[in-house]
């Protein structure tokens, strides 16, 4: 996939090794080999893990992602894993993510799985649960170590 920085971005490219909107473009990208409808598989995913990312140079204005499955990574399997290139107009490899990983939303912990409307992943997602931990750790009530073993 092509991917261009705008005009009005140009400037700000040399503050970036990695310019936000060139990554992000990339995994949008992946969104085609994320999705699974060529496929069959309609359960939506979340990333949620990467194994590795290596800057090799400054990325250009002008880039190219080349997005592809891991090895051994199938795009049925629940947890999919995808390797992203970003290259520049030459062809160089500026940026390599290895091992971008997505699981599958399990909406009902196994019992509604194959439903996946928002309101219902929304459902299993408490707010003020979180919101305590985060106010918790500003106010030093609760350590780093405490907060990761209740979230």
């Amino acid at each position: 996939m092509q991917l261009h920085l705008p005009d009005a971005m140009e400037k700000e490219l040399q503050n970036y090794v990695l310019h936000p909107s060139l990554i992000d473009g990339a995994l949008q990208a992946c969104a085609g080999l994320l999705d699974g409808w060529s496929e069959g598989v309609v359960k939506p995913r979340v990333p949620f893990a990467l194994d590795k990312l290596r800057i090799l140079s400054h990325c250009t204005q002008e880039m190219f992602a080349w997005v592809r499955y891991s090895v051994a990574s199938q795009p049925a399997d629940s947890l999919l894993k995808l390797d992203i290139d970003l290259c520049d107009e030459r062809g160089n490899v500026c940026v390599q993510v290895r091992g971008l990983a997505s699981r599958v939303i399990d909406l009902a912990h196994g019992s509604r799985a194959d439903q996946s409307s928002a309101t219902e992943i929304d459902a299993f997602f408490d707010s003020s649960y979180y919101a305590n931990i985060i106010d918790g750790l500003l106010n030093h009530g609760v350590s780093v170590d405490e907060a990761a073993e209740l979230g």
